[in-house]
């Protein structure tokens, strides 16, 4: 598939942000084949803050071949206009989008300004400083999230049993069974698939990403791990 061009004219066009705002994304109500719409606030990020989920995702070597539709939130001059971006957060996104109410997001790649246009060198000084700022705010930004959502792609076949085999572990309902499977004379042939299907689940991008031990043990709010398992 060809990648997705957006033309110049027609792309969105960030605003600028001052030193305590982040970009919170309006993820509008849809169905699941829905082009993706979504508003842009900018909000200062304090304890007044209004509840937000953050989305953590793999970014991958695909390029920006899908678009949503973007406007600027409150701002009845501002037209929907169109942005680029990854098959991976796009399938994300329609995962998280609800039918009847609006969902606020904070999505790295989108709330973060990435555009590469041709503009001149203040502007782009100007976008550079931005984004070192809005990284440096990442912690922050990630501890303040009433929820994290952790996409890690599209539903294989034995993606869900490896889930529903992680909610076991944490409950300890067979820690100590497979802790004990190596001083076992029969061995247990359902947790071995149920270990090979986590295997491979934590075989996926996500988790090879450098910075997920450091969400993990900084991050207070529930983990959630996404996966399309409708």
């Amino acid at each position: 598939m060809p990648d997705f061009q957006v033309s110049i004219k027609k792309r969105y066009r960030y605003s600028p942000l001052y030193s305590d705002q982040v970009r919170i994304l309006h993820l509008q109500p849809g169905e699941p084949n829905d082009t993706v719409f979504v508003e842009i606030s900018p909000e200062k990020l304090d304890g007044d803050i209004i509840k937000y989920s953050a989305l953590s995702w793999e970014w991958g070597s695909e390029r920006a071949r899908e678009a949503i539709r973007i406007k600027d939130k409150g701002n009845t001059d501002s037209e929907i206009r169109m942005m680029p971006i990854k098959p991976n957060l796009l399938a994300a996104l329609k995962r998280l989008r609800q039918r009847h109410k609006i969902e606020r997001l904070w999505v790295d790649a989108i709330c973060i300004d990435q555009t590469e246009l041709d503009d001149n060198v203040d502007t782009v000084k100007q976008r550079n400083l931005e984004k070192s700022n809005q990284i440096s705010m990442m912690t922050k930004i990630y501890g303040m999230a009433e929820k994290v959502c952790v996409w890690l792609g599209e539903e294989s076949e034995d993606s869900a049993k490896a889930v529903q085999f992680i909610d076991r572990l944490v409950k300890l309902e067979d820690m100590y069974y497979i802790a004990g499977l190596e001083r076992s004379s029969n061995f247990d042939y359902s947790i071995a698939n149920d270990l090979g299907s986590l295997i491979k689940l934590l075989k996926r991008g996500w988790f090879n990403r450098r910075w997920v031990v450091q969400v993990t043990y900084t991050v207070s709010p529930t983990l959630a791990l996404s996966l399309n398992t409708k």
